[in-house]
């Protein structure tokens, strides 16, 4: 099965998932799914679909790129705590504008700033990495808080 295969457990989605990158999966497929796989994590796929960017920030070095591009703004939008170490950010884009996930390596183990748009999924909160910790909604950045969700909704 696919727990045997897979090379990135935790992260890999265990059936295909290309047909949601341009249409929705309906309540009574993500049930199903759940009734097959109930200790799955939970995914999201990214672009114009979903109307989301996210920026995945993995080690110093690539903390210290996110901080200069967003000159010394801390953005008051969606953001988690990955499982792996790293963050990741949440922004909304204009539907109809075609983004493309672009990856800068850092050269530190594992270290890498990305943009995942379109063709990107991310693992989201409340699911477990491979090394046993949660992906994790940091305080006042989740869906639920206002901070985050007046913002986030503002900015559509």
């Amino acid at each position: 099965g696919h727990a045997k295969t897979c090379g990135s457990p935790g992260k890999s989605p265990w059936h295909p998932w290309k047909q949601y990158q341009a249409e929705l999966a309906d309540a009574e497929q993500v049930v199903e799914w759940w009734r097959q796989r109930p200790m799955s994590n939970v995914g999201l796929v990214l672009g114009e679909i979903s109307g989301l960017i996210g920026i995945d920030i993995d080690g110093e070095i690539a903390d210290g790129q996110w901080r200069a591009l967003a000159q010394g703004v801390e953005y008051p939008t969606w953001e988690f705590a990955t499982g792996g170490g790293g963050r990741r950010l949440f922004f909304a884009v204009p539907k109809g504008m075609a983004l493309r996930t672009i990856s800068h390596k850092t050269g530190e183990a594992h270290g890498e700033l990305r943009v995942l748009c379109n063709g990107s999924q991310t693992v989201m909160p409340p699911s477990l990495h491979i090394s046993g910790r949660q992906y994790t909604w940091l305080p006042g950045h989740a869906p639920d808080d206002a901070l985050g969700h007046c913002v986030f909704n503002a900015a559509q």
